[in-house]
């Protein structure tokens, strides 16, 4: 398993890894406020190699989060980027958020310490589930629907379809947003 420290630049091809093996590699990546010197993150160098999980650990206020947005391009407008990202040999540079928005749930995704935060208080569950397959697979608003309810009858929890997120118990919140939709070619 790699570890990144926050405090510790990980190598492009740390413990033995050649250039093949990296999927993600993230070099030199900084973020600090639009017009200011000070680094709010400084810069960190990681790489992931296929197969294997990475891990980083840090304090509390150590910069984890400004680093995972930074990646994805999910920073608050008033916040900026440096450094370069690179996935399956791509380069994505990190001063242009727009570059990644096409990859998010298809080859860039989170997966939140706290899931059940990540939903939104004020819409039922069932568009929540469907809005995945509407926004990251592109299917129809129809499609969307009915992969969403057939999800929800596999789990045993369709009768939750028409719920706010606040009604659900503090287990299925954490289970339904960990499971992905099937990529739109095998669904229908």
């Amino acid at each position: 398993m790699n570890v990144a420290t926050m405090t510790t630049p990980a190598s492009h091809t740390r413990d033995g890894a050649t250039a093949d093996d990296v999927v993600l590699s993230a070099e030199d990546v900084s973020v600090r406020v639009q017009g200011a010197q000070t680094a709010l993150l400084e810069p960190v160098s990681l790489a992931l190699k296929a197969g294997e999980p990475l891990v980083v650990i840090g304090e509390t206020g150590s910069g984890k989060s400004l680093l995972a947005q930074a990646l994805l391009g999910t920073l608050p407008p008033e916040l900026v980027a440096s450094g370069s990202l690179w996935l399956d040999g791509e380069p994505y540079p990190l001063h242009t958020p727009e570059n990644r928005r096409p990859l998010w749930g298809r080859r860039l995704a989170v997966l939140p310490q706290e899931p059940w935060l990540a939903l939104d208080p004020l819409m039922k569950v069932i568009r929540q589930v469907g809005e995945a397959y509407r926004l990251v697979a592109g299917r129809s608003a129809q499609a969307s629907h009915a992969a969403a309810r057939s999800d929800l009858e596999q789990l045993g929890v369709a009768a939750a379809s028409e719920q706010l997120p606040g009604k659900l118990s503090v287990a299925w919140r954490n289970v339904w947003p960990l499971r992905p939709p099937a990529p739109a070619a095998h669904r229908c």
